[in-house]
This record gives C-alpha cells, structure tokens and sequence, in this order.
C-alpha cells in the first residue's frame, strides 16, 4: 500500500529549460525518498502556465491516491519567497479541490523556508576569495518575503539584499558595495532554474559591467536541478509528519 502522495508545485514557465528542469528535479527528490524506502508517489505540477489548472491536477492526483490506497496528498510548494502565490494561490487552488477528494489534502512549507536552503546558497560563494555579495531575489511588497530575504542576506557572510521587481535594485547593491571599496561583487540570484528572469538578469549584468569598468561582476548560478536541493527538499517530506503542515481537510 503506498502511504503517501507529494506533489510538488512549481510557478510554471514557457521556458523549456525551466520545464525541463522541474521535470528533472522531480525525479531526482523520487529517486532520493526511495532509498529511504518510501513507496511514495512524487509528481509535479504548475500554478501558472499550464493548460491544467492546479486544483484539477489535485483532484486527478487524490483520485489517483484513493484507488491505490493512500491516506494523504501532500502539497509542496517550490517557492523561495512566502509571497501571494505561496499565501494566497495555491492554499485557494488546494479548497477548490476539495470535496470528494477522498484523501487527506496537507500544504506543506514553501522551499524558502527549509532549513538547508541556507547552506545550499552559501555553498554558490565557495571558494570565491575576497570581493563583495549582493544575493540577488526576484523580490515581494510582502513584509513577511522580504525579512526572509534579509535574513537569508545575513546568512551569507552579510551579503546585501537586492530585488529584480522591486526596490532596492542590483545597481543599488552595486554602488552601495563600490563605495565600501569592493572591486569585485559576487552576484547569486535567488531562483529555482534557468529562464527568461535569469536572461534578463545576465543581460543587466552585462551592461552594469560596461557602465562600472572599475568592478568585476560576477554573476553566479541558481540554484538549479541537482541533488544537492533535491536531497533538501526529499528530507525535508521524508521527515515532515505532521509538523509544519496545513490540513486542508479530507474529502
């Protein structure tokens, strides 16, 4: 009988390496929760940009559960920051699953908040001597998302928070970190995948790099599907019962 489902529920992309990419981890983080000996299911799905809504993928995945005989849906959202989408979207797609779903529907902790999130992004300035760090965020009004940018700042040797969407801005970070001295800055932008973000976040790079001559930008990676986050987030659900979880109630 198998015990559990997870479904992991990433922002979607039109992007082919981000899609593929969500593909790749999540079979990654089911190959990991199996050496655990977990005959759990690990699927994925996509709040945006996909031709089928959330809720419907959790119906069709409990539905799914019912038959083989597992007892919870677990919902995880692949989310770096507790923005609306975390908050407000996916617990909202989650009720209009509800109903006959027949299993017990649980929402679990957003990536950005598992505790090796730090270690993972302290691990991209590795070996990187000297020079200063700007950590990089998509960025959130939300008071909540932006304390959790703050303190994942702190964590990375006082690195200075920056935003793509919002204030404060990279060049912001950059000028800040000139005028203290730096002539190399150390760039890690806090995303899943490659995309259309990312490119644009090179893009910008490249032309600060033309107007700032008397710096090296050093623009880094994201953190990518690999096994270092997958064993993250597979620890993470291997260890979860009941902590740290929303029931949504049973159908």
């Amino acid at each position: 009988m198998i015990a559990n489902i997870y479904l992991l529920v990433f922002h979607g992309s039109r992007d082919e390496r981000s899609q593929s990419a969500a593909a790749k981890l999540t079979d990654i983080v089911r190959q990991e929760l199996s050496r655990h000996g977990s005959g759990a299911i690990v699927e994925k799905a996509f709040l945006e940009l996909t031709p089928i809504p959330l809720h419907e993928v959790i119906k069709s995945l409990a539905h799914r559960g019912k038959i083989i005989g597992a007892s919870r849906l677990y919902i995880v959202p692949l989310f770096l920051l507790p923005g609306v989408h975390v908050r407000v979207d996916i617990p909202a797609e989650i009720k209009l699953a509800g109903g006959n779903t027949g299993v017990e529907l649980f929402l679990c902790d957003y990536l950005g908040d598992y505790g090796g999130i730090i270690s993972l992004m302290a691990q991209k300035f590795d070996g990187l001597r000297g020079g200063g760090r700007i950590l990089l965020s998509h960025g959130t009004r939300r008071t909540e998302g932006i304390e959790k940018v703050n303190t994942l700042a702190r964590g990375l040797g006082a690195a200075i928070p920056a935003y793509w969407a919002v204030s404060p801005r990279l060049e912001t970070g950059i000028e800040t970190l000139a005028r203290r001295g730096e002539k190399i800055i150390h760039i890690a932008p806090y995303f899943l995948f490659q995309g259309g973000i990312t490119d644009a976040i090179a893009g910008e790079v490249g032309l600060l790099q033309d107007k700032y001559m008397g710096l090296k930008l050093n623009l880094l990676e994201p953190l990518g599907a690999d096994v270092k986050l997958a064993r993250i987030i597979s620890e993470e659900l291997y260890g979860i019962g009941d902590r740290s979880i929303s029931s949504i109630g049973k159908g």
